[in-house]
Formats: structure tokens, C-alpha cells, sequence
């Protein structure tokens, strides 16, 4: 899981430089006064569920959902005319640049859930989506050439 968690984070930083704060949904926004540090915009990766087969070895995979909250400070009261319309709007751009980050992570397969709310003084975007997990021994296959030394090895002679 934590190579998932570190791909997820690793893209939004990369594509989305707006975004000042990435870590683990541990309950922050549930209870802001245990996390003194919600720093906005940000972003909380969490509630992975994932079911796992047994592969060959001890190799898993397993298609399971998880959730990226995207973090904002409540919007301002609004109205069509109101000129900070426009900025609240493009909060929610940068959600679907979060949005779009995730979903070029290989293993993301798709989004399948979004809403909004407002909690205490923040506005959150969650999205779920589904992604493909592995986990087991980290090998790299590498290929090795071997030089026989010819005096040392003469099958037909005795």
C-alpha cells in the first residue's frame, strides 16, 4: 500500500503546483482540533478497501476503492454577478486537476464517485475511485551473462 500512497501523492505534487499540503486521511477534517496543521489547498488520500487474491508466491492483487479529498476553505456567499463567482469556480478547477492527476497513476482505473460539502470552514471535493493493487517481493528480473573459462571447464575430456 505504501508504494500506492506515495504514486497517488507523487502525482498530484508533480501535476498540480497549487496544491500546498498531500498526506493520509486520518480523520483531520472529522476532527480539526486533534490536527493543528490542515493546510489549504491540500489533499487527503485514504480509505483504501481492498480485497486481495492470492497470486503465485506471495504475491497479491486486488481491485479495491480509495478516496482523494481535495481541500479548500469555505467559499465566500455567491451569486451569478458576484465577482468572486469566478474564484470559486476555479477552486473547483483545481479539484478536477487532482482529479485528472489521479486517474494518469498506473493502476487508476477509473473515478466511479464525487460530491461536495462544506465542513466547519472547509469545502471538500471527494472522489473515489478504483484502482488495481499488487503487493509481494519487490524483484527485478536482470539479465546475467556468464564467461566460462575454457581451462577450467572440458566436458569431453577427461
Amino acid at each position: 500500500m505504501l508504494h500506492a500512497y506515495y504514486a497517488l501523492g507523487t502525482a498530484v505534487s508533480k501535476q498540480v503546483r497549487a496544491i500546498r499540503w498531500i498526506d493520509i486521511d486520518k480523520g483531520q477534517l472529522d476532527k480539526p482540533e486533534q490536527y493543528n496543521s490542515i493546510i489549504v489547498p491540500g489533499v487527503l488520500i485514504g480509505q483504501v478497501d481492498v480485497p486481495w487474491e492470492q497470486l503465485a508466491g506471495n504475491n497479491q492483487v486486488g481491485d479495491g476503492l480509495f478516496t482523494v479529498k481535495t481541500i479548500f476553505r469555505l467559499p465566500a456567499q455567491t451569486s451569478l454577478t458576484d465577482p468572486t463567482f469566478s474564484k470559486n469556480l476555479s477552486a473547483l478547477q483545481l479539484a478536477d486537476e487532482v482529479g485528472d492527476a489521479i486517474l494518469g497513476v498506473p493502476g487508476v482505473t477509473r473515478r466511479t464517485r464525487t460530491r461536495q460539502y462544506a465542513v466547519d470552514t472547509f469545502y471538500v471535493v471527494e472522489e473515489t475511485y478504483l484502482g488495481r493493487f499488487t503487493s509481494g517481493p519487490s524483484y527485478t528480473e536482470k539479465q546475467v551473462t556468464v564467461d566460462i573459462n575454457p581451462t577450467l571447464f572440458k566436458p569431453n575430456q577427461p
